[in-house]
């Protein structure tokens, strides 16, 4: 799927940050798309319990035009952001689309509801990585965590996925993946070696984050190294299921707003002044001019790691991740 126009338009982006440009001609390169703000799981580690946004699904006419726009130059879509996207009708349909685009597909989900039905739609659909949150190895910690969910229903979920996986002429990588926080410092090793029995399995130990202060403090591990300018507002446009685009992953209540794809071209977004003010302040080391940046634990990255997120795809990205196993 390797695409010379699409880049050679991730290097514009990254010549852009490396020249500290508030304003360019690349565009974004990654999709984070938000399927739906709906969970049906109440997780310690995510601060949906002071959501108090309105119910909403993504429609498909709004992601084919967002998909429309972005298909001369976006290389990757992720499938997610503040829900469980399964819970969208349309999920399938929608990486079906985005696969014929020519963009890779990368979907997390908290796995309850892989039924062996949803398992053959996301392979079907063309599915790239599928990303599992299961955050536990036990039962007691896992009901701690994941409040409303059930263990053993997502274990077997998981490894009825795993199986239509390898028995599939295009199978997708599958990652598992813990969240490190307090309840479940203990069972990694565990994890790790009951799914790495698994072929096509990669388990992922994951720090925790606050999402800028949103969410409690969970034993959280701080990056390392010097403050410097998030790659992210270089590369990825963020939309939530209404249209609205926001700076990053760790804007859950729109703190932020950055345009609205209802009115708005992505370009119109990707080079309007609230965007060019953004990238601005982190070019000048004022991140606290932006609260939600200030408090960012991603700012704390080495400088060479934000690097590498331009030189390759998100998706390869993810799944370099997944096989070497660095904390970002």
């Amino acid at each position: 799927m390797w695409n010379l126009r699409k880049t050679a338009n991730r290097f514009r982006l990254l010549n852009a940050y490396l020249g500290g440009a508030a304003s360019f001609s690349g565009m974004p390169a990654a999709l984070f798309i938000e399927m739906t703000n709906r969970c049906n799981i109440n997780c310690i580690t995510c601060p949906r319990a002071e959501l108090n946004a309105r119910p909403q699904d993504m429609s498909f006419g709004l992601f084919k035009r967002i998909v429309d726009e972005a298909r001369p130059y976006a290389e990757f879509v992720d499938f997610s952001f503040r829900g469980e996207s399964l819970l969208n009708d349309n999920i399938f349909q929608m990486i079906g689309y985005a696969k014929r685009a020519g963009m890779l597909t990368s979907l997390p989900t908290n796995g309850l509801l892989l039924s062996e039905a949803n398992c053959a739609a996301l392979l079907g659909a063309g599915l790239d990585l599928l990303t599992v949150s299961i955050d536990a190895f036990s039962e007691g910690t896992y009901s701690r965590i994941k409040r409303g969910g059930d263990y053993q229903h997502v274990v077997g979920n998981v490894r009825r996925m795993v199986e239509l996986n390898n028995r599939s002429r295009k199978p997708l990588t599958i990652i598992v993946q813990m969240l490190r926080v307090e309840e479940n410092g203990a069972e990694f090793k565990s994890f790790k070696a009951f799914w790495e029995r698994e072929k096509r399995v990669f388990a992922k130990n994951k720090p925790f984050s606050s999402r800028a202060g949103s969410v409690g403090n969970k034993a959280l591990v701080l990056r390392k190294g010097r403050l410097v300018r998030c790659s992210r507002i270089w590369k990825g446009l963020y939309v939530y299921a209404d249209g609205m685009v926001v700076p990053c992953c760790n804007d859950f209540f729109s703190r932020h707003p950055l345009g609205d794809l209802n009115s708005q071209s992505i370009e119109e977004v990707w080079n309007g002044k609230a965007f060019v003010d953004l990238r601005r302040h982190h070019c000048t080391g004022e991140f606290g001019l932006t609260p939600m940046c200030g408090d960012c634990e991603f700012l704390g990255t080495d400088f060479h790691k934000q690097l590498a997120t331009f030189v390759v795809d998100d998706l390869s990205v993810r799944q370099l991740l997944a096989i070497l196993g660095p904390d970002y």
